[in-house]
């Protein structure tokens, strides 16, 4: 069983809601064969790195003693990892070097942020009664980067993706605005906002 921290407290209302999702890209040939053999600087530029919102679960009603509580998730959006560049370079050699700079394990081209919602719910042990949602965020990186490649001209790139982020839960009944409300969970209370809670559903 995982436990999630309560992050913030907020009015949430269940619906069953999608955003829309990113078509997958054709890879990039960039991203699959190389002319600079792994050789040469890599400089980055314009990066940022965000928590993105991913699934949603609908509001559950929570008794005190109910203990771990099964939260279905609702897509919202999958994150597509890619690699563009204005000529062939060493993908890994790329991710990687991204990977020194945020510090984490970050995806290839294939493996969306849909592989952390396969489990399809989230198991939340609350400390109270009450309706509650959960929602899960991934880190989503973008990234632009300058290659020196040794013997031709700078290579210009761009890439995307992404790492865990983590999840909320969140309790209905509460104001929506404090300053504990991170960007992602204002768009989860956003989008689910509209319905009823559903029936209790214990793990």
């Amino acid at each position: 069983m995982r436990r999630v921290m309560t992050v913030c407290v907020l009015a949430v209302c269940a619906v069953s809601c999608r955003g829309m999702e990113e078509a997958a890209p054709t890879p990039s040939p960039s991203a699959t064969t190389s002319s600079c053999a792994g050789q040469g600087a890599i400089r980055w530029t314009g990066y940022t790195s965000e928590h993105t919102l991913i699934a949603v679960s609908p509001v559950v009603e929570v008794a005190e003693d109910d203990g771990p509580v099964a939260f279905p998730l609702l897509h919202v959006r999958e994150v597509v990892p890619r690699l563009d560049a204005s000529e062939p370079v060493p993908a890994e050699r790329i991710f990687k070097s991204l990977e020194k700079r945020e510090g984490q394990d970050l995806a290839r081209p294939g493996t969306t942020s849909a592989a952390q919602e396969r489990q399809g719910f989230q198991d939340v042990d609350h400390d109270g009664a009450g309706q509650f949602a959960s929602a899960l965020a991934v880190r989503r990186i973008e990234a632009d980067f300058t290659f020196d490649c040794v013997g031709t001209t700078k290579v210009h790139g761009h890439v995307t993706t992404w790492h865990s982020g983590g999840g909320a839960s969140l309790q209905r009944g509460y104001t929506r605005g404090s300053s504990q409300w991170s960007r992602w969970t204002r768009q989860a209370y956003d989008l689910a906002c509209g319905g009823a809670a559903s029936s209790r559903s214990t793990a």
